[in-house]
């Protein structure tokens, strides 16, 4: 809200998850982007994530500008909002059933696929989910522009660009059960 005193201010986060299991670490995405971010990890493996590539930055903003559903989510050079509105809404106007998330390992992996055939555009071309190719994902123009974006602007294709972007391995994530070490750095833009 352009009231809020910090509404211009530059900012971004990161999810971190550290207990007797290992560190679970992601560069997030799913609310909103404003800062490039990576994570190395360390530890039984040497890992890192979140890296974009040279521009990436520019070119999410730029993508996501030039969809007009989409556009009025890029607030000015500072951030870009991840949904836009009228897609809760719709929801709670029961024109589709909100996709609960409980751990119960039976609805919570039906909910993740589906939200991740929303997301990539994939329910419509195969009844077989997830799809896994991600030359497939994002082809029609009723998709999630702004997780096509932030997956284009990622070294690795990989962004945690919306809830159930793990759906197949997609997802800017790492894990190691023996941490011996965390970076969090802030990429330039």
């Amino acid at each position: 809200m352009t009231s809020d005193p910090d509404y211009g201010v530059l900012h971004d986060c990161a999810e971190f998850t550290y207990n007797a299991s290992g560190m679970f670490c992601n560069t997030t995405m799913v609310d909103m982007f404003s800062v490039p971010l990576s994570i190395r990890l360390t530890g039984a493996k040497d890992q890192t994530t979140g890296t974009l590539r040279e521009g990436g930055r520019a070119a999410a903003f730029a993508a996501v500008r030039e969809v007009p559903e989409f556009g009025r989510l890029v607030v000015d050079d500072t951030r870009i909002i991840a949904r836009p509105g009228p897609g809760r809404r719709a929801v709670r106007r029961g024109l589709l059933r909100a996709l609960h998330r409980p751990n119960d390992g039976t609805t919570g992996p039906v909910a993740a696929i589906l939200g991740a055939g929303f997301n990539r555009s994939t329910l419509v071309g195969s009844a077989a989910q997830p799809m896994t190719d991600p030359a497939s994902f994002y082809r029609t123009g009723l998709t999630n522009h702004y997780a096509k974006a932030m997956h284009a602007a990622a070294r690795d294709g990989k962004a945690y660009g919306f809830a159930f972007d793990d759906v197949a391995d997609f997802a800017s994530y790492v894990q190691d059960t023996a941490p011996t070490g965390l970076r969090l750095t802030l990429t330039p833009f």
